[in-house]
C-alpha cells in the first residue's frame, strides 16, 4: 500500500481552515444582529428623549401665553444632529409629531394645545419654536 500521509495532511489542513472562517463567519453575523437590535432600541430612545424636549418648549411658550399673556415668544432647543448614527427630520402639524430616521417614523401626539396651530419641519440639530398669537411654528436654528 503507498503511504499518503502528506495528502490527509493537506486535507486535514484545508478542512481546519473552512471550519474556522466558516465559524468566524457566524460570529460576525451574530454580532452584527445583536449590534442592529441595540441601534434600533436606541434610535427608539432618543426619538422618545427629542419628542420630549420639544413638546417641553411647545408647553413653556404656552403656558408663557397662559400666566403671562405674551402672545410673541421663542425657545431654542437643541437636539442631536443624529439618532442612532442616522440622519433624521422632525415634523409638527396640527397636534402631532412626526420623527423619521432610518426608514422608520415614530409619531406622537402633542396634548393641550387646543386653539393653536403647530406647523414646522426640521433636520435634527439647533431648533428654534416661534410662537406668534395662536400659531407655533418650528424652525431650524
Amino acid at each position: 500500500m503507498k503511504d499518503f500521509k502528506g495528502q490527509h495532511i493537506a486535507v486535514e489542513t484545508v478542512f481546519i481552515f473552512g471550519l474556522g472562517l466558516a465559524l468566524a463567519i457566524g460570529v460576525i453575523t451574530l454580532f452584527n444582529g445583536y449590534k442592529n437590535s441595540a441601534l434600533q432600541g436606541t434610535e427608539k430612545e432618543q426619538a422618545t428623549v427629542v419628542a420630549s424636549k420639544i413638546q417641553e418648549g411647545i408647553i413653556h411658550l404656552k403656558q408663557s401665553d397662559d400666566q403671562l399673556r405674551l402672545s410673541n415668544g421663542t425657545k431654542e432647543i437643541d437636539v442631536p444632529g443624529r439618532l442612532a448614527g442616522e440622519d433624521y427630520s422632525i415634523m409638527i402639524e396640527n397636534n402631532s409629531m412626526e420623527i423619521s430616521a432610518g426608514g422608520k417614523t415614530y409619531s406622537g401626539n402633542i396634548y393641550g394645545m387646543s386653539g393653536y396651530s403647530l406647523s414646522g419641519s426640521v433636520e435634527g440639530g439647533s431648533l428654534t419654536i416661534f410662537k406668534r398669537k395662536d400659531q407655533i411654528i418650528l424652525r431650524e436654528s
